[in-house]
């Protein structure tokens, strides 16, 4: 599950970002990537929006990243070479009810199944419900995380009372609260023109 495949990671550990870059597939951008030791590849991605295509995405997300991080001879070596292993992880916090954790699998897409058959390629991606009061024991494990869930949650409350100014009046309530109080009170019209952007988009 996402605690013990994430949380047993020392904090001295040589952690690496990654970023997708190749000129054929500009269309590629995955939220967060990065290595553990070089022995861990983890993939988050935050979604505001369920989606079952998901185990794809990250699919093609992993190979690039792979095939940036690895040598070329090694798909040609004779011995088993050691890669890093992948661990990927959806975060949501969309307005859609969803249970606490889920999972998707890249396998339950494909067009042909046959149980004799043993599946020979699969991805499954834990799914985290991270809208606020959800997932108590991961929250209290992340602090920013936390409060940012209490963000999103106060925008939400004031879209219904004013939705003019809900950006303003839920960061507002987050410094009286002490939540991101401050990174707010440093970037507080850089986050709200960030909120407008991805509310936009949404």
């Amino acid at each position: 599950n996402f605690e013990s495949q994430l949380c047993k990671i020392p904090e001295d550990a040589k952690i690496r970002m990654l970023q997708i870059s190749n000129a054929l597939y500009t269309s590629l951008r995955c939220d967060l990537a990065f290595t553990v030791e070089n022995e861990l590849i983890v993939i988050i991605e935050h979604q505001s929006t369920i989606n079952m295509n998901m185990p794809i995405r990250l699919l093609f997300y992993v190979a690039m990243l792979y095939l940036n991080i690895l040598d070329e001879e090694i798909r040609y070596a004779r011995t088993l070479k050691p890669i890093p292993t992948p661990r990927f992880f959806v975060l949501y916090n969309g307005k859609e009810k969803l249970a606490e954790k889920t999972e998707l699998r890249l396998s339950d897409a494909f067009m042909l199944k046959d149980e004799k058959i043993p599946i020979q390629l699969e991805l499954i991606v834990p799914v985290i419900n991270i809208n606020y009061g959800q997932n108590k024991e991961i929250m209290g494990r992340c602090k920013t995380l936390h409060e940012y869930s209490y963000l999103i949650d106060r925008i939400r409350k004031y879209e219904a009372i004013d939705k003019d100014n809900k950006f303003d009046l839920a960061i507002k309530d987050c410094i009286e609260h002490g939540m991101l109080d401050g990174y707010l009170r440093e970037q507080w019209k850089r986050v709200r023109n960030m909120l407008q952007s991805e509310y936009k988009n949404e």
